[in-house]
């Protein structure tokens, strides 16, 4: 796949940082330009446009805009909308993550009967 025509959306990214410590698993996460809804996440620091993609990658990848840095992804406490046991088996396997966030909610009002 010839992905010169691909551009990653960089900018400076001083959203979000943390101090690292030896046995955290930090990432940086990236929002899909062409579809807010699809998310790559890889180690903190990893170059994005260094990354090696199979053919199948969803062409979305390709056009990437820093979302947050230094997350610390730890499975005991749970992110809002991310499904962290996920993301770290796919940047274990991979190096990297393809992900949405969701959240779903449900809002009721009590009534009088």
């Amino acid at each position: 796949m010839d992905k010169s025509n691909y551009r990653f959306g960089m900018r400076p990214d001083n959203l979000y940082h943390h101090q690292q410590t030896e046995t955290d698993m930090k990432i940086d996460m990236y929002v899909c330009t062409n579809n807010s809804n699809k998310y790559l996440s890889v180690p903190a620091g990893t170059k994005v446009e260094d990354l090696e993609w199979p053919e199948s990658t969803d062409p979305d990848i390709f056009s990437v805009s820093p979302f947050r840095s230094g997350i610390e992804l730890d499975p005991d406490k749970p992110l809002f909308g991310l499904d962290q046991k996920d993301m770290i088996k796919q940047i274990e396997s991979k190096g990297y993550a393809i992900h949405g966030s969701r959240v779903d909610y449900t809002i009721s009002a009590a009534s009088k009967i």
